[in-house]
Parts: structure tokens; sequence; C-alpha cells
């Protein structure tokens, strides 16, 4: 019973991710770097009430240096994440983010494991990895040839690709730090801290740099920005809760079903079409993934 609600937590993450993404797509003001400090802000906010009601404040400076070390290393990680996400999602659809972000988390989940840990992948894990790297280039150079687009608009598709893939990396060094701190942190801390990074550098940024950033934001943002952030919220804790019991490598797995609803709601409410190569490499994605699960 316990182990099937840990999943639902896992894949209740992967729902609540790609539903950030529905959100954040129709803001039409550049946010840029705003939008992962108001996230990081209603995020904090949310945890630290949740361990306020819990009395848990005395786990804030028990752990050792080393634990708090990696929850601000995944923290920056996760940050730089965000905002690479959201740049690629102003330039491509929402489904092909997913995809490709997702995919690359499962398959960095490997080649961290590798170096770090010295285990060593299976040929079925490898041949996975060669399966996604194969659909991301689909995507990418078969898809957006195929379309007989202008060349300034095949730079800006070819632009969110890249930004897709920085982001899925970033977050899997976040998802590597964060499972190293949970083996002495619970959850809520590491949540907690997650939001630092944004909320200090980012902050930093506002006050001193670009004070006009929240001037462009209307209501109409803001009823998008909001429930975004929320979203990514209950993402993060969904993930945190189970990461705590579930190694990065099966997490990652989890997170890689994201595409799906992703799909679901880029076709809903976006009317993105997808196109012969582009399902070509997004089915090319999800079937490396799944080697990689059943070869782990």
């Amino acid at each position: 019973m316990f182990e099937s609600l840990v999943s639902f937590a896992a894949i209740s993450s992967a729902f609540w991710w790609a539903s950030s993404g529905g959100f954040i797509k129709s803001v039409r003001t550049k946010t840029t770097i705003v939008f992962p400090f108001i996230e990081a802000l209603i995020s904090g906010l949310v945890i630290a009430s949740i361990i306020f009601i819990r009395n848990g404040w005395g786990d804030f400076l028990s752990y050792s240096i080393q634990t708090y070390i990696f929850m601000m290393i995944a923290s920056f990680f996760s940050m730089s994440g965000v905002v690479m996400f959201y740049l690629s999602i102003r330039k491509i659809p929402l489904g092909i983010v997913y995809t490709i972000s997702a995919s690359l988390q499962v398959l960095m989940a490997v080649i961290l494991d590798l170096f770090f840990n010295m285990i060593i992948p299976q040929i079925g894990v490898i041949l996975g990895g060669i399966i996604i790297l194969l659909g991301i280039m689909a995507i990418n150079f078969f898809s957006s040839n195929n379309k007989g687009k202008e060349v300034i608009s095949l730079n800006v598709y070819a632009y969110g690709i890249v930004l897709s893939s920085i982001a899925g990396i970033l977050w899997s060094f976040g998802n590597f730090f964060n499972d190293r701190a949970l083996i002495e942190a619970n959850p809520l801390m590491g949540a907690l801290f997650r939001s630092f990074g944004p909320i200090i550098i980012i902050g930093f940024l506002l006050l001193f740099f670009f004070r006009n950033e929240f001037v462009d934001i209307d209501k109409k943002d803001w009823s998008m920005l909001i429930p975004g952030s929320l979203c990514i919220t209950f993402a993060m804790l969904s993930w945190f809760i189970s990461l705590n019991v579930n190694s990065v490598s099966l997490n990652s797995i989890f997170i890689s079903i994201s595409p799906v609803f992703a799909l679901l709601i880029g076709l809903i409410f976006y009317k993105e079409r997808i196109g012969l190569y582009e399902f070509i490499g997004i089915i090319l994605c999800l079937v490396g993934t799944i080697l990689v699960i059943l070869n782990r």
C-alpha cells in the first residue's frame, strides 16, 4: 500500500509538472527571471507553512555541512533548469519540450550512476540511451526540415530544442544532488532549500538590476503565473516525497510520463499539432525510456 502511494506521488508529480507548462505558456509578457522568483517564493511559503504546522523546524539546523551544500547545489541546478524550460516552451510545442527534458533526465541518471556510483549500465540501457538520442535528433532535424519553415523559424525551433535539452541536463544534476541530500534530510526541508536559490539569486538581480520587470505583468499574466507556480509546488512536493523512498533513477523514470500529459494539454488548449517526424521522435524517446526502465 505504501509503495503504491509513493508511486502515485511520483506520477502525480509528472501531471502537475505538465500542468504548470500549460499555464506558463499562456503568459504573454517577458518574465524570464520573474517567473522562477515568483514560483520559488510561492513554493517556499507553502512548504514553510507545512513545516510550521507539523512543528518540523527542529530539523532546519540539524544536518551536516555536506547535506546543506548538496541542497544548495541542487537548488542552483533546479533554478537554472526552470529558466531554460521557461524559454523553451515559448519556442516549441509543450509535448516536445517535456519529451526531450524528461528523456534526458532518465539518460543522465544512468550516466551519473556510471561516473559517481560506478554502476555499469546493461546493454539494454545503452541501447535505450541511443534510441532516446535518435528520437531527439528526429524531433529537431527531420521534423523542422520537413515543414518548409523559414530559416529564422528553423533557428528558433532548433533554439527551443537546445534549451529543452539543457533544462533536462540541469535538472538531472539537481536530482542527483537532491538524492544525495535526502540521505540525511527530510523531503520537506529538501523542497524548502530548493526554493532558496531563486529567491536569493534572482531576488538580488530583480532588486538591483531588473526592478522594472514586474511593471509589464498585467492581471491576465498574474492569473497564469500564480496557478503555474502552485502546480510546480505540488509537483515538487510529490517529487520529494517519492524521492525519499525511490532512487533518483526510478523517479526520473516516473517523471518521463509528463510528455503524455503535456501532449494532451498542448492539443486541447493550444491546438498544437504534432507532425509525423515529431511523432516518430517522441515515440523513439518513449521507447528508449522504456528500455532503460526494463534494464535498470
